[in-house]
């Protein structure tokens, strides 16, 4: 009876040592999937970026060439350099091509001309800057758009309207297949955001985990880090870094990269459902855990009965030695 608590000790000693081990396999392989996940992650936004680069690249090109001619122009020849405009409609894929003014007013290539709120921050935004802009807005109809706007280098006054820039406005579904091709299934969100965090662009508002969000670093209230945190972001977003990190929110794994841009004060960020990423591998690494768990349970109840039995074999042979001994 005086051994039976060192099988007791010994068998709670192996359950730890197995426990220990396991959780440090599951820490490690883990940490492996998330890195091997991340390194795919940052290839696959660097190429976004890449291409996202010569779209507004090309924008600006474009607007600039348009800019050129209608400076050069006569009043009599815009009617026909804005149906030049019209006919690239098609190849250029944009939704409308037009000239405004900070009154609102606007022209459009194919003619139609008004006054538009929805536009007014977007107009105001450029005429503070005083430069070329990109931005968002929502159209009257309730689709979501992305305007580049500039000055005119010449003010144009057509049918006594003074118009001072130009604009070209794409819907947002385009220019996600045009720079991402909406990524993943449908669970993955694409930002472009300024250094403190500000969105500038939603590129691709799939999984509305962060939908009304304004900020990037808002998300750092609801999130659970389970590997980086919104400081390390925040250091990449800043110093025009790559880097990514794994956040937990609303009962999901998320993954968090930045990949910085060739604009000044501009990084692409992309939120991925992580399952979207690495949930085969993490439905393995599970799978193996649960196998060295039973494996480990196993090898434990052999050793403890090949103990019990032991010494149970020498409790009969001490008996039967007992019974042999002389009075």
């Amino acid at each position: 009876m005086k051994k039976r608590p060192s099988i007791a000790l010994l068998t709670v000693l192996l359950t730890l040592v197995f426990a220990a081990s396991i959780g440090v396999y599951s820490s490690y392989i883990g940490m492996k999937i998330y890195q091997e996940s991340s390194d795919h992650l940052l290839e696959s936004f660097s190429q976004i970026s890449e291409t996202f680069t010569l779209f507004v690249q090309r924008n600006w090109t474009v607007l600039s060439q348009w800019d050129g001619l209608l400076k050069n122009a006569d009043i009599a020849h815009a009617d026909s350099i804005g149906a030049d405009m019209q006919a690239n409609k098609e190849s250029w894929h944009y939704s409308d091509f037009y000239l405004f003014n900070e009154s609102t007013q606007y022209l459009t290539a194919d003619g139609r001309k008004g006054s538009v709120d929805s536009l007014s921050g977007v107009f105001q935004e450029m005429y503070s800057e005083g430069g070329p802009i990109v931005s968002t807005y929502t159209a009257s109809y309730g689709v979501p758009k992305i305007v580049f706007a500039m000055p005119l280098s010449r003010n144009m006054t057509l049918d006594g309207v003074t118009y001072t820039g130009l604009a070209v406005s794409y819907d947002t579904d385009v220019v996600d297949d045009l720079v991402d091709g909406s990524m993943y299934g449908g669970q993955s969100d694409c930002y472009i955001v300024r250094t403190n965090g500000d969105i500038v662009l939603e590129l691709e508002p799939q999984t509305e985990l962060c939908e009304g969000m304004t900020n990037l670093y808002d998300i750092d209230a609801q999130a659970e880090w389970k590997y980086g945190s919104m400081d390390d972001i925040r250091d990449c977003v800043q110093l025009g870094r790559s880097g990514s990190a794994q956040f937990i929110c609303q009962g999901g794994r998320n993954y968090l990269v930045a990949i910085p841009t060739a604009f000044p004060d501009w990084t692409l960020v992309g939120i991925i459902r992580a399952d979207e990423v690495d949930g085969a591998m993490h439905s393995v690494q599970q799978s193996t855990i649960i196998a060295l768990g039973a494996l480990c349970i196993f090898a434990v109840i052999i050793v403890v009965l090949a103990l019990g039995m032991e010494r149970f074999t020498q409790t009969i042979a001490d008996a039967l030695l007992a019974c042999e001994k002389p009075d």
